[in-house]
């Protein structure tokens, strides 16, 4: 499709110039793109770009948006997308910074005629999903998502806001071409068979057998009413580890051009199935010690509890202070509001795992294996996981029932290497 609506990158540099008073008239700026490359999906739906003073070193972001994304379909095919979801992005970078304070890129200008943002540089952050695959460790991560997500859950939910002012929030981020596009990528490509998409063959049979499950089907199929019809709170609705920078302290969310109300338990979901393949894909790397992996899974383990813990603190602080009077009656439904949220939770945490073991747009965490044996054996872990999440996520009370499950599962994988390990010694 046409893109030479697109800013060269001298035309780039003079529009920061012009839109802005960031940099003096005469700076020498530098330009480079820092988009298109294997680890931000960004690229193949945006040109963004890094303008910085050579001088000063003082830089800033600017992103045009594309009007379709490169080769997303069979065959490398472009598919149309509106520009609108530019004015998402926006106004939900707007709503989050008034929610969460610093937990967003600063916008400095944009100019919706030719679709594009100017904003804060967040190279001095690493991307989360890259760092968690370097087995890094981020002390203040789970508290700062966590109460990210909580305060989002509740301040933009029917709990605080009136409902004129919902049905206000509703209609300004409906973002449906986005969101048919996600329905495409993350849950059809379970249910449509047409859709075939390749995946590794050591995993194609497990699949089908996962997908011939009735029970299975009928969880798949709830879960994605509720994406669908569920208009609950604000959420992100590309919320993965490569979405998020990281530092030793801060915290930056980007990329929420798919944001719209829907599912609260759908960005935790999101969050918790990225924690789920970075642990069941170090169940089968071999590039560190036993003691170093047992530490990093019980990280990635803390982590899902302690973020989880925090959005409830959150949510519940900010209940206790402003819920809506309807809401005080019963002193059972907040616990019930947030068990439901976990449980579904549970089920999003299933679909989002599964969907990153597709060959296109598979997790980092399993395309950097390149052994397609050694790969399936941590593909097949994610399989049932995402099974026992399925059908067990009523059970669910608190996410330690969660952590637990993935807990079992890894000891029951590493008891059976243990036992194949000692039939070959013998039988050598």
């Amino acid at each position: 499709m046409d893109d030479t609506y697109l800013l060269t990158p001298h035309e780039a540099v003079e529009f920061v110039r012009s839109a802005t008073a960031l940099f003096p008239p005469q700076a020498d700026l530098e330009i480079s793109e820092i988009a298109g490359n294997q680890r931000s999906v960004e690229g193949y739906i945006n040109a963004i770009y890094r303008i910085a003073d050579r001088e000063t070193g003082r830089s800033v972001v600017l992103k045009q948006y594309r009007r379709f994304i490169k080769g997303a379909e069979k065959g490398h095919r472009d598919v149309p997308l509106s520009l609108a979801r530019m004015r998402v992005e926006i106004e939900a970078f707007k709503l989050w910074n008034v929610i969460c304070p610093g937990s967003v890129p600063e916008l400095y200008a944009w100019d919706e005629e030719r679709a594009i943002l100017i904003m804060e540089d967040l190279s001095h952050l690493k991307l989360a999903r890259f760092e968690f695959a370097r087995r890094k460790q981020f002390p203040e991560f789970a508290r700062q998502v966590g109460q990210f997500l909580g305060r989002t859950a509740f301040f933009t939910s029917d709990l605080y806001l009136d409902p004129g002012d919902k049905k206000r929030l509703v209609q300004g981020f409906t973002n449906p071409e986005y969101r048919q596009l996600i329905e495409r990528v993350i849950f059809d490509r379970f249910l449509d068979p047409a859709l075939d998409e390749p995946v590794n063959p050591g995993i194609r049979d497990d699949l089908q057998a996962f997908l011939a499950d009735e029970q299975v089907l009928l969880e798949l199929l709830r879960l994605k009413e509720a994406y669908v019809v569920r208009a609950q709170s604000l959420i992100h609705n590309d919320f993965h580890t490569a979405n998020i920078f990281l530092g030793p302290e801060e915290m930056k969310v980007f990329d929420a051009e798919g944001a719209f109300i829907g599912p609260t338990a759908y960005d935790i979901g999101q969050l918790y199935g990225n924690l789920i393949l970075s642990c069941m894909s170090l169940q089968v790397l071999d590039d560190i010690g036993v003691s170093e992996k047992i530490d990093y899974e019980d990280y990635l383990l803390r982590t899902m509890e302690e973020l989880t813990h925090e959005f409830e603190r959150s949510f519940c602080a900010a209940w206790d202070e402003c819920v809506r009077p309807v809401y005080r009656g019963s002193r059972h439904y907040r616990a019930d509001y947030l068990r439901r949220i976990l449980q579904d939770a549970a089920g999003y945490a299933a679909i989002l795992a599964l969907s990153r073991i597709y060959d296109p747009g598979m997790s980092y965490d399993f395309s950097r294996i390149p052994d397609l044996q050694q790969r399936a054996v941590g593909q097949r872990l994610v399989i049932q996981t995402a099974r026992q999440l399925l059908l067990d996520r009523e059970r669910f009370q608190t996410v330690e029932d969660i952590a637990a499950l993935l807990k079992q599962i890894k000891i029951e994988h590493k008891v059976k290497s243990l036992v194949r390990e000692k039939l070959t010694a013998l039988s050598s």
